[in-house]
């Protein structure tokens, strides 16, 4: 359901984003894999043999899944602007909870708080409500086979 919602999405909004913004996010998933590759005793090299892939291929793949993340990251704050959709501090300490039962007090979690990146977690926080309501309010068609 979350990636049919994401496609229908970036179907209904065309817009043109920039190379720039594009071949930033490629340079930092490419960053991304080689740093868990290194770390595994391995190399962006070995591992595009493995998947039998050119650099150039490998890019390009991680090229459309990075304009996919930026048009809905887009569409997604734009919905969350215009519904003036925020996550609560119940929100997150909720989350927080969600991922650690043993945080049950709300000062617990709280407390843990204090050792994660807050304004990520708010933002995976966030676009979780906005999901929940666009599925709340969308029109589900069923497709005939």
């Amino acid at each position: 359901m979350h990636e049919a919602l994401t496609d229908q999405l970036i179907e209904n909004h065309k817009m043109d984003i920039p190379k720039g913004m594009i071949d930033e996010e490629v340079r930092q998933d490419k960053a991304y894999y080689e740093s868990t590759l290194n770390r595994s005793g391995s190399d962006l090299g070995k591992y595009l043999d493995m998947i039998k892939q050119t650099d150039e291929e490998f890019t390009a793949t991680l090229s459309e899944s990075a304009l996919k993340r930026i048009k809905i990251g887009l569409i997604l704050d734009a919905i969350k602007k215009k519904e003036k959709i925020e996550a609560t501090e119940d929100d997150v300490v909720a989350a927080i909870q969600k991922e650690k039962p043993e945080l049950d007090t709300k000062e617990k979690a709280l407390d843990a708080l204090k050792n994660v990146n807050r304004s990520q977690l708010e933002h995976v926080v966030t676009q979780r409500k906005v999901f929940d309501f666009l599925v709340e309010h969308a029109k589900i068609k069923e497709k005939k086979a």
